[in-house]
C-alpha cells in the first residue's frame, strides 16, 4: 500500500518542490542543440562523447552508472508499510529525465528495437 501523501503528490515536479540549491532553479529539459549525434548503431563513441559531460554537468551520471541507488523505502518499518521515502520521488523523477534523454537521442531505426 502506497501512503496517501505520495498519491497526492504523484504529478507534482519533484525537482521543483524540493528544498535542495543544486535542484530548486533547475529544470532537466534535455537542450536539442546539446545532441546534435543520434545513436544509429555505427556511431558509439561519437553518441556517448555527447551525452556523458550532459549527464555529469546535471548530476545524473550515478543514475547512469549505478552509483546513486534508489531511496525507495526510508526504513524497514517504512517498506512494510508502503510508505515511500520522499527522496524517492526525486530519484524517480531524474531516472525518467535521463531515460527520455536517451531515448531522445536515438535514431529512428535503433529505438525500434528497444
Amino acid at each position: 500500500m502506497v501512503s496517501e501523501s505520495f498519491i497526492t503528490n504523484v504529478f507534482v515536479d519533484p525537482v521543483a518542490t524540493t528544498t535542495d540549491a543544486s535542484f530548486s532553479s533547475t529544470t532537466f529539459h534535455l537542450p536539442s542543440q546539446v545532441i546534435s549525434i543520434k545513436l544509429d548503431g555505427t556511431n558509439f563513441l561519437a553518441w556517448s562523447a555527447q551525452l556523458i559531460p550532459l549527464f555529469w554537468r546535471y548530476g545524473f551520471i550515478g543514475i547512469i552508472d549505478g552509483s546513486e541507488l534508489s531511496p525507495q523505502f526510508s526504513s524497514d518499518e517504512q517498506k512494510a508499510q508502503g510508505i515511500l521515502n520522499s527522496a524517492y520521488m526525486v530519484w524517480q523523477y531524474k531516472d525518467q529525465t535521463v531515460l527520455d534523454w536517451i531515448i531522445s537521442s536515438l535514431s529512428s531505426v535503433v529505438v525500434s528495437t528497444i
